[in-house]
């Protein structure tokens, strides 16, 4: 095969099987096409070069011939040990091995079960929701050192704003709440996040938790309704449910379209990480003290 492909190869691009001088046909090895010196060339890279650069594959195989007779003229001059080339060299080495992890990736499969529930967990506001509720509600703060259990005064202010709000509309809550006189008390009035019956709150990201006595006393109230006084550890509350949002539950093949490229990103990130942990029990790495001075910045 290889003088077979050196043949045509040489014919096509130079006139004839001799090309070049220097050059000459020779049997080589199963899948090469090429040698120079101690170089070989691949039937596979002169295809590769030719997609690439867009070229007949003769005219590739010359790019490829003319780079190692440059690699050979370097090597003969030294250069490889130059440290610039070196700094060139290890970073294509890196690049090759981050193409080497994308392949291996992408041959790895379809999302795995156990992938996938991971993924769930993580971004559960996507796919795993439960019945959940919109409120607003308007909180008593007790004064500094008092617990809300003790703050008679507070629960009494709540009731008092229960009774005002009650009658509202529900878009009129914030303002009957602020009717109420506070007698120098801390009264705050929020629409909150939607939240779910552990209280979650629905919201992208790690988003707040909720006191479960609030949570409760907002699940057993009907939409539009008004709760008397709710004691939680930031004081006492006045809920209104706003809405009650059904639950939404997808199915694997949804999951699976949903999470395919963060799962792709993560196998990619754990297996370069294997990598590199692999590579440093190999290959200790030792940083020079005085080198954070000489660069001037702080180093990982």
């Amino acid at each position: 095969l290889g003088a077979v492909w050196l043949l045509a190869l040489s014919a096509a691009s130079c006139g004839g099987p001799s090309g070049t001088s220097g050059e000459r046909v020779a049997d080589l090895e199963e899948g090469f096409v090429a040698r120079v010196g101690t170089q070989v060339v691949s039937a596979a890279e002169v295809l590769r070069v030719a997609e690439a650069q867009a070229v007949p594959p003769p005219v590739a195989l010359r790019f490829l011939v003319e780079d190692a007779l440059a690699a050979e003229g370097g090597r003969a001059r030294s250069l490889s040990q130059r440290a610039d080339v070196q700094g060139r060299l290890r970073s294509a080495l890196g690049l090759r091995v981050l193409d080497d992890v994308r392949a291996s990736v992408d041959s790895a499969g379809p999302p795995t079960d156990d992938e996938l529930a991971e993924r769930s967990r993580e971004r559960w506001t996507e796919v795993d929701v439960g019945e959940h509720v919109r409120v607003v509600h308007a909180v008593v703060r007790p004064p500094a050192r008092v617990l809300p259990e003790d703050d008679a005064a507070g629960r009494e202010l709540a009731g008092r704003v229960a009774d005002a709000v009650r009658g509202a509309p529900a878009e009129g809550f914030t303002d009957a709440a602020r009717a109420v006189p506070a007698e120098g008390r801390t009264l705050v009035v929020e629409h909150l996040p939607p939240f779910v019956a552990d209280g979650r709150a629905v919201v992208a990201g790690r988003g707040p938790s909720f006191d479960p006595a609030f949570v409760a006393a907002a699940f057993a109230l009907p939409v539009g309704a008004v709760s008397g006084p709710v004691r939680s550890p930031f004081g006492w509350h006045v809920i209104r449910v706003l809405e009650r949002l059904p639950a939404h539950h997808a199915t694997r093949a949804e999951r699976e379209a949903l999470f395919r490229d963060d799962i792709r990103q993560r196998r990619g990130r754990q297996a370069y990480e294997a990598l590199l942990l692999e590579r440093k029990k190999r290959a200790p790495v030792v940083i020079d003290p005085a080198a954070e001075a000489l660069l001037g910045s702080s180093l990982p």
